[in-house]
């Protein structure tokens, strides 16, 4: 854009004269398609029309630095490998998303829309400090390559989950946040490493998308589901019971709120209350497509490090929960969960 004028030059970066220059206000649509080689798109300024963009061969990049957006397709399916969005734009999502690379800058937001089998799916994630990622009530899987980066990218996560979750009110500062925790106190964002603490892949599979152990994968779920299913029952109750004995740490191992160290009395008041008041198993992945079992995420030579940083530099439903009904459980294993949330403290109130 230059005054009223729409110039397309076919020259990187851009310099002397246009090839081409248009009046904005004869253009109704713009379709950019992309050649063989790496395409980079930048939407930089406000237009009247809303242009698409296909990418080619190579990686492609679509750059948003202003205004709102709302992606009713799947990005990989226009072959657009990687998105960045900055400044104070919006982007949301109404469908599943594959990239490589997502990178949130400034003050952006990100909003993956409610709906069952809302996921996204990535090789890496950078999120810059003042940038929002809401992930509705869906999920989303950072694929690494490797032990180092699945830790480096877990730490980088869960920082994010802290930074939104432990903001007053509840879910509003800067960093990962989830609309359906906002709104139901039962609910947040967990993360995990896709290994237990054997250093064994834990899933194949996360909403219908393979997984190996290096990928991170961060559900929407209550408080307490240790083991990502979507529910709380006798097996989460085994993990955090397992984490307070054996003085093991992390979402896995039954800190829910992420405060380091083994499971202590706050956790234990979360599990048993969520498991009173928990509605049906959450994030119920959509039916897979008739033509395939899994989607295999794409796997593209880019770094796999979240970063957290206060430069705008690119560097890379709500719900009504009813109480569910009484599960069964192992006698030994609720008692010790009782003997040990009240071990030390009797009474009090608990903010979750």
């Amino acid at each position: 854009m230059n005054g009223s004028s729409f110039e397309v030059f076919t020259t990187i970066p851009p310099t002397g004269s246009p090839t081409y220059t248009v009046p904005i206000n004869e253009i109704s649509s713009l379709a950019i398609t992309g050649d063989t080689g790496n395409d980079i798109v930048e939407l930089g300024t406000p237009l009247p029309f809303d242009p698409t963009f296909t990418g080619g061969g190579g990686t492609d990049r679509l750059l948003i630095d202003t205004g709102n957006r709302t992606f009713s397709g799947d990005l990989l399916t226009s072959q657009i490998e990687e998105l960045v969005i900055g400044g104070t734009s919006n982007v949301t999502f109404t469908v599943p998303q594959h990239l490589s690379a997502l990178t949130l800058n400034g003050t952006s937001r990100l909003t993956l829309a409610s709906g069952t089998g809302q996921l996204i799916d990535l090789n890496t994630l950078t999120i810059a400090a003042g940038a929002f990622l809401d992930l509705g009530d869906g999920d989303m899987i950072v694929h690494t390559a490797s032990v180092a980066a699945r830790q480096g990218m877990l730490a980088a996560i869960v920082a994010s989950i802290k930074s939104s979750r432990n903001a007053s009110p509840r879910w509003s500062g800067p960093g990962i946040t989830d609309a359906l925790a906002v709104s139901n106190p039962l609910v947040t964002v967990a993360a995990i490493g896709n290994v237990d603490n054997n250093g064994n892949t834990f899933k194949t599979t996360f909403d219908g998308v393979a997984v190996n152990g290096n990928a991170v994968l961060v559900k929407t779920t209550y408080y307490g589901d240790h083991d990502l299913d979507g529910d709380v029952d006798a097996d989460d109750y085994a993990a955090i019971d397992a984490g307070f004995a054996q003085s093991l740490t992390g979402w896995f191992n039954g800190d829910s709120d992420y405060s380091g160290g083994r499971p202590n009395s706050d956790d234990y008041f979360r599990i048993d209350r969520t498991f009173s008041g928990q509605g049906a198993p959450l994030g119920a992945p959509a039916a897979a497509p008739a033509s395939a079992e899994t989607i295999i995420q794409p796997q593209a030579a880019l770094s796999q490090t979240l970063t957290a940083s206060p430069s705008d530099a690119t560097t890379a439903k709500p719900g009504i929960f009813a109480a569910g009904p009484a599960l069964a459980m192992n006698t030994a294993t609720t008692a010790a969960a009782t003997t040990k949330k009240t071990k030390k403290h009797e009474t009090r109130s608990f903010d979750f």
